[in-house]
């Protein structure tokens, strides 16, 4: 890992980096400038970030700092993206993987001049091909075609569909279309960041979300996803899980971690739905069992 000696900054590639770690305790000069700036409290915090990161990533300490703290440039001198990135996939539990990632801001600079709407004037791109976000009619589709930039799939978000229909209007977009939306880019980073076969498919297994502010109309909405699940040469069935931030302004309005099976090829799924669909009938069997005793005690 290189090293700046004139501002102490470690990093495989110095220029071009979008973000700048840094410790608690230590402060960033001036010259910085460009980078979206994460504060870290601890070691292992910062190289869970340089896992998620990778070379995205600069680390910057202080010559002050690093007096104070003289172990600290042999601790990053030891760190490798690729082993961090293993080591982060074994030690953090996935849903501690949203916490991580629902703090870091938005990196605007890395969307700004590319085929993504930032602001009102700006134009819509185009819709991402409907197989990877599992719809049948492009007009059902949400999410744009995405970006990919520093480990990270950024969409932007269309404000209707063709099958979500409100019996009223609203003042602001409404949340289960945000919540569709959210679902769609994961569904599509799974494939594109997480390599899951386009033949593949995933069973939802839970949806955890937050709001946080209204979501105005006619303004762009950008929805960042990550996954560090990487489902390549996979042929069983896997746990997947994705993080997703939708931001409109740069300011993050909704966050959601959806977890679920993904299976590589449709052949698995249909496996899979018999042995539930057997599971359900024995089920119903006991359920109606229940019922016919509570009914018709006497008969019973």
């Amino acid at each position: 890992m290189s090293k700046e000696s004139c501002n102490r900054i470690f990093s495989r590639i110095p220029v071009g980096a979008s973000y700048v770690l840094y410790f608690d305790g230590d402060e960033l000069p001036v010259g910085i400038n460009g980078l979206v700036k994460v504060r870290v409290p601890s070691f292992d915090v910062l190289r869970r970030y340089l896992g998620i990161l990778g070379d995205s990533a600069a680390i910057y300490v202080s010559e002050n700092y690093h007096a104070g703290n003289p172990h600290i440039a042999e601790r990053l001198d030891s760190l490798d993206f690729v082993r961090d990135r293993d080591a982060v996939l074994r030690e953090v539990r996935p849903e501690d993987f949203h916490g991580l990632v629902n703090v870091l801001p938005l990196n605007v600079g890395a969307l700004a001049q590319t085929h993504l709407a930032l602001q009102e004037k700006d134009q819509e791109p185009p819709s991402i091909e409907q197989h990877f976000v599992h719809k049948l009619k492009p007009q059902n589709v949400l999410v744009s075609r995405p970006l990919f930039s520093g480990g990270f799939l950024y969409f932007n978000m269309y404000h209707q569909s063709g099958e979500i229909v409100f019996d009223h209007n609203s003042d602001h977009v409404q949340g289960m279309l945000v919540l569709e939306a959210m679902r769609q880019a994961a569904i599509a980073t799974t494939h594109l960041s997480g390599n899951l076969p386009i033949g593949g498919t995933i069973a939802l297994l839970s949806y955890n979300f937050n709001f946080y502010n209204f979501m105005e109309k006619g303004t762009p909405i950008i929805i960042r996803c990550y996954t560090p699940v990487s489902l390549e040469n996979q042929v069983r069935n896997a746990e997947v899980f994705v993080c997703c931030q939708v931001f409109q302004w740069g300011k993050m309005s909704a966050s959601s971690f959806l977890r679920g099976t993904a299976f590589p090829d449709r052949s698995k799924y249909s496996d899979y739905r018999r042995r539930t669909k057997k599971v359900h009938e024995r089920d119903k069997k006991q359920y109606e069992m229940k019922m016919s005793e509570i009914l018709d005690p006497v008969k019973a």
